[in-house]
């Protein structure tokens, strides 16, 4: 895994960089004062959104493997900003089933993503 993400992340930062260089050159027929591109934010820009794209993956393969209500509850908190009282309401819960739903989804999806960043998944 480690491998193949290096090999993404090093073919899109040359590919950016040979972009960003040709953009250079063309601005510079027209303007005489072009800075040159500097490798180390390219570099760093590239990596950090390839590290936050994988992030986002793992943790929506996580969110998928949890069961019925927690699913719900995780979903309706973290991604459709609602609180507890409102998911409680939607769902015909009371205010600490949801709490505890909530409480058991994220000691899951801990458990869930240590043991893929650990690579028994």
């Amino acid at each position: 895994m480690r491998a193949w993400l290096y090999m993404v992340a090093r073919n899109l930062y040359y590919n950016y960089y040979k972009k960003a260089k040709t953009l250079a050159s063309l601005e510079a027929i027209h303007t005489e004062d072009v800075a040159p591109v500097s490798e180390y934010f390219i570099k760093k820009d590239v990596l950090e959104e390839i590290l936050q794209k994988e992030g986002t993956k793992q943790l929506w393969e996580a969110i998928h493997h949890l069961k019925g209500q927690q699913k719900e509850v995780i979903l309706l908190q973290y991604f459709g900003d609602f609180s507890q009282k409102e998911i409680a309401a939607m769902l015909r819960l009371t205010t600490g089933s949801v709490k505890m739903l909530a409480y058991r989804a994220k000691k899951e999806l801990k458990k869930y993503l240590i043991s893929y960043q650990e690579g028994t998944r």
